[in-house]
């Protein structure tokens, strides 16, 4: 027996993604495809195709915003930390304000988009989701929050008083925390798109 509901799921995925033509999706209704030639009642209509259409949204906006601060954690780790030591004495408290209050403007939106996607996922996880992998993915983001709290705003906020080595080297090599952290959220939310695609 056909799967319309999952044939459903996957036409609105890929319409969403532009991989499918939108007229395919038209004719996916709740419990059934309608017979062709048949209009369909407004009983057939759109609550699974908007639910299946919403899900594709979560899965591609989590994905997005994950895999952003992955791409930016890694930049952070690599390459902007470690030349903290190549600004200079003078001017660095300057710097730091400066460097703070920039980039909570790219952060900032990307990590709220990223939160309140993966508590959505493991609280009412779509069809094809399994709840205990959004559960570790929510996990592992705490793990991650934790450690900018503990670990590296500290670090910043008495690197604003002008630099000082120890406390570079001290942030480079905990904010590995949020490196690695990240880098796995990032696997599993390309996980959990397939799933949903797939479903």
């Amino acid at each position: 027996m056909l799967d319309t509901r999952a044939v459903c799921q996957r036409l609105s995925f890929l319409t969403l993604l532009g991989g499918s033509d939108t007229a395919l999706h038209r004719p996916c209704f709740v419990n059934h495809l309608p017979i062709s030639g048949q209009n369909p009642t407004a009983a057939d209509k759109p609550h699974g195709v908007l639910m299946n259409t919403a899900a594709a949204i979560l899965v591609t906006a989590h994905l997005f915003a994950t895999t952003a601060m992955v791409g930016l954690i890694w930049f952070v780790q690599v390459v902007h930390y470690p030349l903290f030591a190549s600004v200079g004495v003078d001017g660095f408290a300057q710097y730091e304000r400066l460097h703070q209050r920039a980039t909570s403007f790219v952060v900032g939106p990307l990590m709220a988009v990223e939160g309140a996607t993966a508590i959505w996922l493991a609280v009412a996880p779509p069809d094809g989701v399994s709840r205990p992998l959004a559960l570790l993915a929510l996990a592992i983001l705490g793990v991650i929050h934790a450690s900018t709290v503990l670990l590296q705003v500290p670090q910043h906020t008495a690197l604003t008083d002008g630099y000082d080595a120890t406390r570079v080297r001290r942030l480079v090599r905990t904010n590995w925390v949020r490196t690695v952290g990240w880098s796995v959220r990032g696997i599993i939310a390309a996980i959990i798109v397939v799933h949903v695609s797939t479903f």
